[in-house]
């Protein structure tokens, strides 16, 4: 793919994201009318937005998308005082990098989106002509597969989601999950007492010094803990996984490695190392959930980890994964991704999984995963960061569903409700109110493991009715307070809006300081129209 194809798409990106943010006050401020005489027919609707007293954009709009009231009919916007359409990243980002605070991080992250779509989708046409075959004799053989394609298949809403900033052209072949490489770990040799976590068994180590794994992308760029060494040995060969940093081990395929990668990736600000806080608190949400889920809900097993000297550039969490048996996993993220074979991943596993009844899968998906997370949040006062990424479908028979979760460092828990008596190194995870839980449950769950599924259904309408059914039948089932005490019923059903984290606004445009976001990740905005309302 060429820059030809690429300046397009992510065009209607960035101005799908000026206007679902709000960015500039583009969405609030503009005025919606009909295209002047001699503009192209590419909408019934416009918005004019006046950028100052000398520059004005019309922007071909269509109405009711995710999130946002207004997305772009087309990759452009015409200059009203010159007529012109402005069709490349460059133009369409030149008014906007006069009020940024983060102007030379927005170019970088554009222009690495730009390189790497390009450079990621020529890898993916090579690979779909080999024609890869899906003759599995091993759970984890589907998972490496699947992540392979989710790799190829952007984040529903974030703009510039192809780049890894800090991995140029040589890097992203050797580390990516797109070229699906293979490569060895670097080793330190560190000082036992420089070590807080708990170490697995058989670990690397000697009575003065432990091993600790560094991913190679990462070990040019360490300032060394006083006393480490580099040992002289590659012992593990791994293979990245969806996340980039984590990796799987070749010869041991159910244990993972998350490992500090210092890449930025899903905006400038998220520098992908390991806070200390998270390897302790994974594990104890990790016991928390084993005692609230039920049989069809699975979980990983991240009860082992460290961090050197509480640095976030040197550590390890170690994950376990389940026996899945002889079953297909994959991550809710590639059921978009295009298949080998033709059409999405979706609609294959329609075919093979769910005798090619597109309803059949909604059901069965829909009523899982609403009613494990619901569960969590009116029973338990619990939400999880069990994004697409996060979440695995293990499929097991035809129609049998399980999912399998992981990685839930983040979560907000109303221990008020909860009743967990657990203790958190990070203090965002423990919450006094209810809203947390809904704004996390939302943006996560309903937005990115079920909105997008939705959307590229054949009858949205009717899947949004379907997933409201669900939800009220399973409401039902509660006591009447305890569904009024959680809110769920007004923030999830009854609200005309919903919440909409601004990862753009807050992870690459504007400085903390300027947001106000103590997390960038968990920073909203309450301009989403709600897709339940009147479904």
């Amino acid at each position: 793919m060429g820059l030809a194809e690429t300046q397009p798409y992510l065009v209607g990106r960035l101005l799908d994201t000026f206007l679902r943010e709000d960015l500039f006050a583009m969405s609030s401020q503009a005025t919606v009318q009909s295209a002047p005489e001699g503009y192209p027919r590419l909408s019934d609707h416009w918005l004019r937005y006046r950028w100052d007293d000398h520059k004005t954009w019309w922007i071909p709009v269509l109405q009711d998308a995710p999130l946002q009231k207004w997305r772009s009919a087309a990759p452009l916007v015409v200059e009203e005082s010159s007529g012109r359409s402005l069709t490349t990243v460059d133009e369409v980002l030149l008014p906007a990098l006069e009020r940024v605070d983060e102007r030379e991080a927005l170019l970088q992250e554009v222009a690495c989106a730009l390189d790497h779509r390009q450079r990621t989708e020529s890898a993916r046409l090579q690979w779909f002509a080999s024609q890869p075959t899906r003759n599995f004799q091993h759970w984890w053989q589907s998972l490496a597969f699947y992540e392979r394609l989710a790799s190829f298949q952007d984040h529903p809403y974030y703009p510039t989601a192809r780049a890894k900033v800090g991995l140029d052209g040589q890097a992203l072949r050797l580390y990516a999950p797109e070229f699906a490489p293979t490569f060895r770990l670097r080793w330190l040799a560190v000082p036992v007492q420089s070590v807080q976590g708990e170490l697995p068994a058989h670990w690397p180590r000697s009575e003065q010094f432990l091993g600790v794994p560094v991913h190679p992308h990462t070990a040019p760029q360490l300032t060394l803990p006083e006393g480490a060494y580099w040992l002289p040995v590659d012992d593990w060969q791994v293979q990245p996984t969806l996340s980039v940093r984590t990796v799987s081990l070749v010869e041991q395929p159910d244990l993972h490695l998350k490992l500090p990668l210092l890449m930025r990736s899903l905006s400038y600000k998220n520098l992908r190392k390991i806070r200390p806080d998270t390897i302790a608190d994974g594990h104890t949400v990790q016991q928390i959930l084993a005692q609230r889920v039920g049989s069809d809900c699975l979980l990983t097993d991240e009860s082992t980890g460290f961090s050197v000297d509480g640095r976030a550039d040197l550590g390890v969490i170690v994950r376990r994964y389940p026996d899945f048996k002889n079953a297909t996993v994959l991550p809710v993220a590639a059921l978009l991704a295009a298949d080998p074979e033709g059409g999405s991943v979706l609609q294959n596993l329609v075919r093979t999984h769910f005798d090619d009844s597109e309803q059949a899968f909604f059901e069965t998906y829909l009523e899982l995963t609403l009613r494990i997370h619901v569960d969590l949040w009116v029973k338990h006062g619990i939400a999880l960061e069990s994004n697409q990424q996060n979440t695995l479908l293990v499929l097991e028979d035809k129609g049998c569903l399980k999912l399998c979760l992981k990685d839930n460092d983040a979560a907000r828990i109303y221990e008020q409700v909860a009743q967990t008596g657990a203790t958190f190194v990070d203090p965002c995870i423990r919450v006094n109110d209810w809203l947390p839980i809904a704004q996390m449950f939302i943006t996560i769950t309903l937005q990115l493991n079920i909105m997008p599924l939705i959307e590229a259904s054949s009858r949205p309408a009717h899947y949004y009715a379907l997933a409201r059914q669900l939800l009220e039948r399973q409401l039902a089932t509660y006591a009447p307070d305890l569904v009024a005490a959680s809110g769920i019923r007004q923030q999830l059903l009854e609200s005309p809006q919903h919440p909409v984290k601004y990862l753009f606004s807050a992870g690459t445009l504007f400085s903390k300081q300027r947001t106000g976001a103590a997390d960038i990740n968990k920073h909203y905005g309450w301009t989403g129209s709600n897709p339940l309302h009147h479904a």
